[in-house]
């Protein structure tokens, strides 16, 4: 998500020149200086985003470019201006063109072109307060500003009016891929950051009934399976570690410590929605193992996911392991009145349907 501040405002002429110019007023980019600048390239990409041929564009100078450079297709934008939210849109179309940005708008000979062009696609006006960017963790509104955390999720949460309709229109399969991308994203951080760690045999057995017909195993992302050797390589010398066969998978990871069994579950991301997912697994594996249930349930992440996400674990009896800024692994633990009703529903028998 990038929220990006359009300097609009009763005492700027130039940005209320240019917001009605580029935005008030979608621009025909098949004719005149707009089509001359175009790159072949961007041609093509700006027919498919805007088969009628013309746009809402909004851009900025090249000394913001490491934040605007990671603005891709698909990824929300707030504008800012007046001391409001004064519009929402999903970006379509981007390019670093200067050409472009001097066809569409004044150069400054201060700043030089506006080189980091995009277009807007669905675009809504708004003229909604700052509070719900501020209460987010977003406090500074002169420079662009490029959103991949938690605070991402919050801004949606605080703006459902203006932002949720933008995301109803997704195609579930672009959702799908853009999900798993980012999520490949993450994977590959966490093996990158975790590339030195050396690999350990861990056996995998069958739990509980003998009689569970083997499953094709699911193979953990190559970041995913470094974080659960290194976690395992930082544990007492008398503890055990296998991973489970059981009638709903392979778990990623079972710890035995005198007795106590620990059953995690590894994700590489730790965005919230990656932490419901871990949270789903957990309860499931533990189902499964309702005969000789687990002591204690863990999700395993590469960072400190954000306070409500961790609520949401220790809700359910869930304690959150990450790994800190020195390799040692933080154990932020579930309160033990929720990690024993957990427990006790997981051995309450469930008859089968079929």
């Amino acid at each position: 998500m990038l929220v990006h501040p359009t300097g609009v405002s009763p005492a700027n002429a130039e940005a209320r020149e240019h917001w009605q110019a580029t935005i008030e007023t979608p621009v025909d980019f098949r004719s005149g200086a707009v089509a001359a600048a175009l790159t072949d390239d961007d041609r093509r990409a700006l027919e498919r985003a805007h088969p009628d041929g013309r746009a809402r564009f909004w851009g900025t100078y090249g000394r913001h470019g490491s934040i605007v450079r990671r603005l891709a297709p698909g990824d929300v934008v707030v504008l800012t201006g007046t001391g409001h939210v004064t519009g929402v849109g999903r970006a379509a179309f981007t390019t670093q063109n200067a050409s472009l940005g001097d066809a569409l708008w004044r150069n400054r000979p201060r700043e030089g072109s506006y080189l980091h062009v995009y277009s807007l696609e669905p675009f809504a006006h708004a003229a909604a307060p700052l509070a719900g960017l501020r209460d987010a963790g977003v406090a500074w509104f002169q420079t662009p500003s490029y959103i991949d955390d938690h605070r991402a999720a919050a801004i949606i949460a605080n703006y459902p009016d203006l932002i949720a309709p933008l995301l109803e229109d997704e195609p579930a399969s672009e959702a799908l891929f853009r999900a798993l991308q980012e999520y490949e994203d993450a994977d590959d951080k966490v093996a990158t950051d975790l590339s030195w760690v050396r690999e350990i045999a861990i056996e995998v057995v069958t739990a509980g009934d003998a009689t569970v017909s083997s499953r094709p195993a699911t193979t953990l992302h190559r970041g995913e399976n470094l974080l659960v050797h290194d976690y395992v390589s930082r544990l007492p010398r008398a503890a055990s570690a296998r991973r489970l066969l059981t009638a709903v998978g392979i778990t990623d990871l079972d710890v035995w410590i005198g007795g106590r069994h620990e059953l995690v579950e590894a994700k590489s991301s730790a965005a919230r929605h990656h932490v419901r997912q871990a949270l789903a697994q957990l309860l499931d594996y533990a189902a499964a193992m309702a005969s000789d249930p687990p002591d204690v349930l863990t999700a395993l992440f590469p960072h400190q996911p954000d306070d409500s996400a961790v609520a949401l674990l220790h809700r359910y009896g869930v304690d959150c392991v990450f790994r800190g800024g020195d390799g040692a692994y933080i154990r932020l633990p579930a309160p033990q009145e929720a990690s024993a009703a957990i427990r006790r529903l997981i051995l309450v028998k469930v008859p089968a349907h079929t």
